[in-house]
């Protein structure tokens, strides 16, 4: 358990070390490099990551103690003869799924009021609505003229905690796929997520999407082979979601 708890940076985890001191020969500049640029690239997630327990107060982990704890907790699953087997790249998209698989939980206000124009998010706030009949009660106490003061500030706080519940309920449920879209528009042309020239952002942001999705999506239909290619290295992309969610 310590070996959790006391992780405070990506370059304590298993997997970082495993990447910048545990390849030799033709993978080693590969590893190192990798190892170098997610440490930049996990200080931003961190970063971003920060905005979470504002939105959704009732998600208090989803923060760096989080992302590292994911991270670890991965290594530790694989145990030493697993990681053995893994490659630079493999070891690379680990570290990216865990500090971006949580990053759909995070909307700036511009994406709030794109959400709030979207049908499938309306066609799930009316169900959610049904589902929770005190809300539209206690929009109609705000309007009553004999609320007292303090009864009319209570009724529009608990108002407000609603509509923030209906919001991280419907974003809780999509996320996979906010943070599979937040990787490939923002990372895709970065060329810190680049391995001869080719990016990671599709990689890890399919592996993002995986894991609130059904396990039996997991699969060669799907984009998940177990001999992808990328750059000269072969990727096993369905056991890798596999671990993200264990």
């Amino acid at each position: 358990m310590n070996r959790i708890m006391n992780i405070h940076s990506i370059e304590e985890t298993i997997l970082w070390n495993r990447l910048d001191s545990g390849f030799k020969d033709n993978n080693e500049k590969v590893a190192q490099n990798l190892a170098n640029n997610l440490i930049t690239i996990c200080d931003d997630a961190i970063t971003r990551m920060k905005t979470v327990p504002v939105l959704h107060t009732q998600y208090t982990l989803h923060d760096e103690v989080h992302l590292l704890r994911v991270t670890q907790i991965m290594a530790m699953i694989l145990s030493d003869e697993g990681l053995e087997k893994l490659n630079p790249i493999e070891i690379a998209l680990l570290i990216l799924a865990a500090f971006f698989h949580d990053q759909g939980m995070v909307l700036n206000d511009d994406e709030i009021e794109k959400m709030n124009n979207d049908n499938d998010f309306n066609v799930f706030k009316q169900n959610w609505i049904l589902n929770h009949p005190n809300f539209s009660d206690i929009h109609r106490r705000i309007s009553d003229i004999n609320l007292s003061e303090m009864e009319k500030d209570r009724s529009i706080k608990a108002y407000a905690e609603l509509q923030n519940a209906l919001l991280s309920d419907y974003i809780r449920i999509n996320h996979g796929e906010a943070a599979k879209n937040y990787v490939e528009d923002n990372y895709k042309d970065d060329s810190l997520w680049k391995v001869s020239g080719i990016s990671l952002a599709h990689y890890a942001g399919k592996l993002c999407k995986s894991h609130n999705e059904d396990i039996k999506n997991i699969n060669d239909m799907n984009g998940f082979r177990v001999d992808e290619n990328i750059a000269t290295y072969k990727v096993n992309m369905q056991f890798l979601a596999i671990v993200l969610r264990l």
